[in-house]
């Protein structure tokens, strides 16, 4: 993507990312601790749309950036998933060429913290941190080539979303190729954002039923 590592690097923040993720904000995520109101060593931030995207459940995510270090552009966040799972991702922003091009790489490691969720197959969490990520990625790549946040396509039907039962709805190595055009990137996004609303109403209408009929939705 164009910019310096430095430039990247400090894009990879909870408030900056209100400047290329159209639709991030305050009423989206809330900013626990930060001396400096932007991303640094013990930054911790709650949002509370990944949690029953990744694993049906509802409840806040809560994200503490573990390392921080701007002289290697290399950072280390602690996702908590309150009693489901905990998910250290690794960043390192490095440049491509003398051009001001750079790439930025992420590694996820997941732990579950007690047994993973029933009907919870790891191709299907595997294909969603895939969207998840990607999904970030072309949205910060665009802000960077174009120097403005790409507009998100709000969610039209959750009647197609059956991601939990049909995880060949989920993302293919092919959804990644040939996105070189906005439309192509805004067609993965909006995939994203749907999947998230269509997830946020299950994993609450579960979270609210009888536990006798939870059960029976669960088999």
């Amino acid at each position: 993507m164009k910019g310096t590592p430095n430039e990247i690097f400090s894009l990879c923040c909870p408030k900056r990312e209100e400047e290329w993720i159209d639709g991030w904000n305050e009423n989206t995520y809330r900013l626990l601790c930060s001396k400096s109101g932007f991303n640094e060593k013990n930054c911790v931030f709650q949002e509370c749309s990944l949690k029953p995207f990744l694993f049906g459940k509802p409840g806040p995510t809560t994200w503490i950036t573990t390392s921080f270090e701007p002289e290697r552009f290399s950072l280390d966040f602690m996702l908590i998933f309150g009693d489901a799972a905990v998910i250290n991702r690794r960043v390192l922003v490095e440049a491509l060429s003398s051009n001001d091009v750079s790439a930025c790489h992420w590694t996820d490691t997941v732990t579950f913290l007690g047994k993973p969720p029933v009907g919870l197959k790891r191709m299907i969490l595997s294909g969603k941190l895939a969207l998840f990520s990607h999904s970030l990625g072309y949205l910060m790549k665009h802000y960077c080539d174009k120097g403005r946040a790409l507009a998100i396509p709000r969610p039209l039907s959750r009647n197609v979303l059956r991601a939990i039962e049909q995880p060949e709805m989920l993302p293919t190595s092919d959804d990644f190729t040939n996105l070189n055009t906005e439309e192509s990137i805004q067609k993965l996004v909006s995939k994203y954002s749907d999947l998230i609303a269509w997830d946020c109403v299950v994993s609450e209408a579960r979270h609210n039923e009888p536990p006798i009929e939870s059960k029976v939705l669960s088999d």
